[in-house]
């Protein structure tokens, strides 16, 4: 068995005193519990009590006592038939000073808990942000709702202290998984979950999963910290080696909480969906059928998901025409239906440097909800009427029908606009060529114009 870090436990044969045979660092461990009865039964239930709120980098990772307290819940026997010693933590010899703290009983607040970064934590409440005391989060983690109790020093500002949690915030998390010995550890890579996770000998996930000493892992918590025992996690999926992965991605992820996977049920609603333009129309009277409408998409060369189309023309009064089309997605996600319960969680796309974490399932976003060019797709439209000047005058919205004509770049459109007249010819069919080129030339007299009005306005553009 490997000792993991300073203050980690050790493993003692029964009958042993430490120093005489013992199997790891024996230098480390107190040896009041091997010494002061080596000749107890091996057989007999132990448990493990851990110091909830220490990491393995900090602390000691846990206390043993026998069965003769009785109230306790987790029991097992070493598969060595020996028991855990606790390394007694030196304290010092100075006496240390503490603060006079008013003895007044205060009322308890409910808040949610939140961790700036290590040692540093708030809980806001409706009477207010306080910021925690030292030593105050107890068995809480950052974003559980929580009842606190203010304390304070006479003059100073009062500080929280975790009374309660009420809701757990964190279910699952990345970590990095460490053998120790009888037991698996995960350390979270979210540096605000300060603590340590464990996996117990009986749990299977560990060789189910096949992961292995450094490997990421998905963990999910299925007993939380208390103030006398600690987190038990089982494996839910290994991610990979950390010399495989960019850990500082994974770390930013864990971080975040940001979610890497669906669940179930919202990639099998989304493996229902698709796209029917005629029955859209037949059912709603008020969705327009524009697919005559010319429009394109201009976005990124490497986008994967084209949401939103433009098009315009030219009046006879001077003035323009201006259409914008978004993606219809609320007519495919309904509301509180799985992908909605999902997407609501999500907010919005993450988009890292080497991946993006969506919103809305593959399906939808990449699919069915991406107007793709020369598809039926359904949209959210808005046509705009502008004057010769650029002011808008009137505007109207509608659910629409629309098919595009081409998917270009930016880089395509500002070549063509810089002067070069094949810039588009490889992406936008010989026959409606001529079209777009010149609802190109609309849309960059209609940006000009708008443009203008913004720097009366007072706006200010950055250089990119």
């Amino acid at each position: 068995m490997q000792s993991l870090h300073r203050g980690s436990f050790c493993v003692y044969r029964s009958g042993e005193k430490p120093g005489e045979g013992s199997d790891v660092y024996p230098s480390r461990c107190s040896s009041r519990n091997p010494s002061r009865n080596p000749s107890r039964n091996p057989s007999r239930s132990l448990e493990l009590l851990a110091l909830s709120g220490h990491r393995l980098s900090q602390g000691t990772l846990g206390y043993i006592s026998e069965d003769s307290l009785g109230q306790r819940k987790r029991r097992w026997l070493l598969p060595t038939g020996g028991f855990l010693a606790r390394k007694r933590i030196h304290k010092g010899n100075r006496r240390q000073g503490r603060a006079k703290v008013s003895k007044r009983p205060s009322a308890l607040l409910t808040g949610t808990l939140s961790l700036s970064r290590p040692g540093v934590a708030t809980v806001s409440t409706p009477e207010g942000t306080y910021a925690l005391a030292k030593h105050g989060i107890h068995e809480a983690m950052h974003g559980d709702e929580v009842q606190v109790s203010l304390v304070s020093a006479k003059g100073k500002t009062p500080l929280a202290n975790v009374r309660f949690v009420l809701t757990r915030a964190t279910q699952t998390f990345l970590g990095i998984y460490h053998d120790a010995g009888p037991l698996g550890a995960v350390v979270p890579l979210d540096s605000r979950i300060q603590r340590d996770f464990f996996v117990l000998p009986e749990d299977p996930s560990v060789g189910r999963h096949y992961v292995f000493e450094g490997d990421v892992v998905v963990a999910r918590i299925t007993e939380y910290p208390t103030r006398k025992s600690a987190a038990v996690v089982t494996i839910e999926r290994r991610v990979g080696s950390a010399e495989d992965l960019d850990m500082n991605v994974e770390a930013t992820i864990a971080s975040y909480g940001l979610a890497t996977e669906f669940p179930i049920k919202a990639l099998r609603q989304a493996e229902k969906i698709s796209v029917d333009a005629d029955k859209a129309l037949a059912e709603d009277a008020s969705r327009h059928d524009l697919r005559e409408e010319l429009c394109i998409t201009v976005d990124p060369a490497d986008a994967k998901d084209f949401d939103d189309a433009v098009g315009a023309r030219k009046l006879e009064d001077g003035g323009f025409e201006l259409w914008v089309h978004i993606a219809d997605v609320a007519h495919y996600v309904k509301w509180d239906s799985p992908i909605d319960l999902e997407a609501r969680m999500r907010t919005c796309s993450a988009y890292l440097v080497d991946r993006v974490l969506p919103m809305l399932p593959e399906k939808l976003c990449n699919d069915v909800c991406s107007l793709r060019p020369v598809e039926d797709r359904l949209a959210m439209s808005i046509k705009m009427t502008l004057s010769s000047s650029g002011k808008i005058l009137g505007a109207t919205a509608m659910n629409s029908v629309i098919r595009s004509r081409a998917r270009l770049s930016y880089d395509q459109v500002d070549s063509y606009l810089q002067g070069d007249a094949a810039a588009l010819d490889s992406a936008v069919s010989a026959e409606d060529v001529g079209a777009i080129k010149e609802m190109i030339g609309v849309l960059n007299q209609i940006r000009a114009l708008r443009e203008e009005i913004r720097e009366k306005r007072g706006s200010v553009d950055f250089e990119s």
